[in-house]
């Protein structure tokens, strides 16, 4: 572009114009409230000595604040048109010479030279629109081309952009957790100034608590969900020109798995005390109880009672709530060993009588069922001999036993052998008749062959004399021998 000095030239030769001294002349930038708000207009203004007929000038801007979008010949320009230098509009630079025809003046006071338009790309509370020498160099003149001094003064305005409604340019999406886990929803929005925010679950406004933080953010958290946060929310985006509202999304809460653990239960004997079952579930929620064999356990709450021996299974259980689904069960067997019980044992000596001899025994805790055997047979003995007895304890709950002998001894016996009567040498022979005690046979002995024999229990008469007959019986496995007894046989001869 050619400079103003080469312009006013061309007019030196047909206007001539006295000089005189005048004040330093100043050029300025005007913005209305010195704020430009979405798109507004800045003015060049030159305060007139009332001397000066061209003014050149480069206007300077920072492109990321504000577009250059126009420009207009100032009111004062008397429908001239400035030359303009726009291509480096896009580096915050723009060129201008703003003059009269040749040989005028402007009236001294303030001058419009030029009006520029702006759009605020980037609110800044500090954009400088201000004056350089590129792409056209500063300089007034006179109508004699000459060159005046004046100052050119920058202005710092505040740059706004354009109030626009709230519009979403991220909606929150639909979130399915556990009970237990964090859930947050996002949305963002655009508009001028920046929306404010708020949420609503089922249309309703959250406020902030323990667990809910971001309720007027662009964020929305829950810390530890639960089902009563099962909904439908939405975000409320607001600024000064209206308000929109995001599409709901649903918030899912499941509920929680949880486990038991049941550590296996110590052995116990019955009589023992009652004793407190400790299983625990990982959501903190009490547990049940229950046995599956009444008659060894029962449960009362978390608390055992010992019916008896044996076994039964204790089932641990926990049935779930609104948070937590229900638990696997978890079983344990306890085990109750039967108490410890003695026995003692009676009549364990006897003698032969022909009827069986049973022992006796006692047992402490008294009154306990015993089962006896003799030699492994449950039937008392009769016989005389030794018999290894052994006692158990046949209780449900008891255990114990005792071992012995019992001792059958022989019975004595005695002979009964009545008096014999005189025989003649002519007698025939004639049996004894001499019992044993036991009813054993009797066995019979004469002293004397010449006189008399025996054969069992029949007596031959041999001879004339005396012999002594013997009854004797020597006993058997349940009798011991009796003693002998004896009686004389006299045999006389025959009467003459």
């Amino acid at each position: 572009m050619k400079s103003l000095k080469f312009i006013r030239n061309l007019c030196v030769a047909a206007t001539l114009v006295s000089s005189f001294a005048f004040a330093q002349r100043v050029i300025n930038v005007s913005v209305s409230s010195n704020a430009i708000t979405g798109t507004g207009t800045a003015a060049i203004v030159l305060v007139s000595q009332g001397n000066e007929n061209a003014v050149g000038f480069s206007v300077t801007f920072d492109p990321a604040v504000l577009r250059f979008d126009s420009f207009a010949a100032g009111t004062d320009l008397g429908g001239g048109q400035p030359v303009s230098n726009v291509t480096q509009a896009t580096s915050g630079r723009l060129g201008f010479i703003a003059g009269l025809a040749p040989g005028a003046s402007f009236t001294a006071g303030n001058r419009t030279l030029v009006t520029i338009t702006f759009t605020v790309l980037t609110s800044s509370s500090s954009a400088s629109i201000a004056f350089g020498n590129t792409p056209t160099f500063r300089e007034v003149s006179d109508p004699a081309a000459q060159e005046l001094s004046a100052v050119f003064n920058a202005l710092t305005i505040a740059a706004n952009l354009a109030p626009t409604a709230p519009s979403l340019t991220t909606q929150p999406t639909a979130l399915v957790i556990t009970s237990g886990q964090n859930a947050s929803f996002t949305a963002a929005a655009s508009g001028n100034p920046a929306p404010t925010f708020k949420w609503q679950k089922d249309a309703v406004d959250i406020s902030n608590s323990v667990r809910v933080s971001g309720a007027t953010t662009s964020t929305l958290t829950i810390t530890g969900a639960l089902s009563t946060d099962a909904g439908s929310y939405r975000a409320v985006a607001t600024n000064a020109t209206g308000a929109v509202t995001s599409t709901a999304a649903t918030l899912t809460v499941n509920k929680a798995a949880q486990d038991i653990g049941f550590s296996p239960l110590t052995n116990k004997t019955f009589g023992d005390s009652t004793f407190t079952l400790a299983a625990t579930a990982s959501s903190g929620l009490a547990l049940s109880y229950s046995s599956a064999t009444p008659t060894v356990a029962t449960v009362a709450g978390n608390v055992v009672t010992i019916v008896g021996a044996g076994s039964s299974v204790i089932t641990a259980s926990q049935a779930g709530n609104s948070e937590y689904a229900a638990a696997t069960n978890a079983t344990q067997t306890l085990t109750v060993n039967k108490a410890a019980a003695t026995v003692t044992l009676a009549g364990l000596t006897a003698t032969y009588n022909n009827s069986p001899k049973a022992v006796t025994a006692t047992t402490s805790p008294a009154s306990l069922p015993v089962t006896i055997t003799y030699d492994g047979n449950a039937t008392a003995p009769t016989a005389a001999g030794s018999y290894a007895v052994v006692a158990t304890i046949t209780s449900a709950n008891h255990a114990g036993s005792a071992n012995g002998t019992l001792v059958i001894g022989k019975a004595d016996q005695t002979i009964s052998f009545g008096t014999l009567s005189q025989k003649l040498f002519s007698d025939a022979a004639f049996n004894l008749s001499a019992t044993a005690s036991s009813s054993l046979p009797v066995s019979y002995a004469s002293s004397s062959a010449a006189v008399a024999t025996v054969s069992g229990n029949t007596v031959t008469i041999v001879g004339v004399g005396s012999t002594t007959i013997t009854a004797s019986q020597s006993g058997n496995t349940n009798f011991n021998a009796a003693t002998a007894v004896t009686q004389v046989q006299v045999v006389a001869n025959a009467l003459q």
